[in-house]
């Protein structure tokens, strides 16, 4: 397994490969997506918020849609 399938399945995502081809990504802890961008980034909606925030890698987007553990 690899660093970044490890940070992937830290936040729910049990199969990711070829997660980079993917259009949207649903967030397992919350039901929310993950969204590819035309300009080919990632966005996100905070896990307590309806803003959209944008990253460069969907690690990032998919982290910022997922509520911090206890």
């Amino acid at each position: 397994m690899t660093e970044r399938e490890r940070d992937l399945a830290s936040l729910g995502i049990e199969y990711a490969e070829g997660i980079e081809y993917a259009s949207a990504v649903v967030i397992p802890a919350t039901g929310r997506e993950a969204r590819k961008t035309p300009r080919g980034t990632w966005e996100s909606q905070p896990w307590n918020d309806n803003y959209w925030k944008e990253f460069d890698d969907v690690v990032d987007a998919i982290r910022h849609g997922t509520p911090p553990k206890p």
